[in-house]
């Protein structure tokens, strides 16, 4: 694996911190994701190098995650499967190339895919892969959508075109459908609602006071809820200039 990260680099020519994200020109991506001991929502934001497929270990590397023989002790990847709950794997140390397990099979993940990783130890992993093309369109169902940034720069949500989602005016919360981002720091969610009425600017808003539209760091994901238990709608991301 550490090859792989030593050739990427020599494509790029750069490496894009995830605090202060530096993208190539190039179809080539890294992003550096630092980890903490508990929870961290993850995104797949790479498509995978020529070569391999697209388990969750080939974009998002595992070396600085804990992988062990024994399931009670490494660490875990909690994919949300809607409401039968979580597909959960464990890193299983694979006599030296990790793989995310659950019943011998690990997870197969795609640009706007949003997980979390339960870590017993802080550190850095990386993902690295190609950029995905001019759009990413991530289908929304009922309930919660656990989601992605697609692309390796960070997403300005006020600029994602959302089809078929719910808004509300700013004092009416309840009726809108929400986005939450985490904060592993303080490990709680900020929550947004939608407003499209025609008399407050059209966005997500924060509290009831002032519109704020969120950023999501390139390798990170959030929720999206939608109230309408049988919605049909999608989120197109276009793909930032910066690329």
């Amino acid at each position: 694996m550490k090859k792989i990260i030593l050739a990427a680099l020599m494509l790029t020519g750069m490496l894009s911190a995830h605090a202060d994200v530096a993208i190539s020109e190039a179809t080539y991506g890294i992003i550096n994701i630092p980890i903490i001991a508990g929870m961290n929502a993850i995104g797949i934001s790479l498509l995978p190098m020529p070569g391999v497929d697209n388990a969750v270990e080939n974009i998002v590397l595992p070396e600085g995650l804990t992988a062990t023989t024994q399931q009670g002790t490494a660490d875990k990847l909690y994919v949300f499967n809607g409401d039968a709950g979580y597909n959960i794997y464990w890193l299983d140390e694979n006599n030296g190339n990790p793989v995310w397990n659950k019943d011998g099979v690990s997870h197969v993940a795609s640009p706007g895919d949003g997980m979390w990783i339960n870590a017993q130890a802080p550190g850095t992993v990386y993902e690295i892969g190609l950029v995905a093309g001019a759009e990413t369109i991530i289908p929304l169902k009922g309930g919660n959508n656990f989601i992605a940034n697609p692309y390796p720069a960070d997403l300005n949500l006020a600029n994602v075109t959302w089809t078929g989602v719910a808004a509300a005016n700013k004092n009416t919360m309840r009726k809108a459908d929400l986005l939450r981002t985490w904060n592993a720091a303080t490990e709680e969610y900020t929550t947004f609602f939608y407003v499209e009425n025609g008399m407050d600017p059209t966005g997500w808003y924060h509290a009831n006071t002032y519109q704020l539209a969120p950023e999501i760091p390139a390798g990170e994901g959030f929720w999206f809820f939608s109230r309408n238990a049988t919605l049909d709608a999608s989120i197109t991301i276009t793909k930032p200039n910066t690329l």
